[in-house]
């Protein structure tokens, strides 16, 4: 499963919108959709997203679609 998908399931189990997301890390939309679409993020947007949903990244890595 690539990264835009584990965070597609993050954001949904943590109940983050795109527009919510966006605003909590300072960065468009657009952006975040970006990375949902994407099979690779950045290492330091990943640990950003965690910290933003609360997570640590073993936990984002390992979301299943429960």
């Amino acid at each position: 499963m690539h990264y835009g998908m584990l965070l597609k399931i993050a954001m949904a189990k943590r109940g983050v919108g795109t527009y919510q997301l966006a605003s909590l890390l300072g960065v468009k939309a657009q952006q975040v959709s970006r990375w949902r679409n994407s099979s690779d993020i950045k290492l330091s947007t990943m640990l950003k997203i965690c910290r933003v949903l609360q997570m640590s990244v073993e936990e984002f890595l390992d979301v299943d679609e429960d």
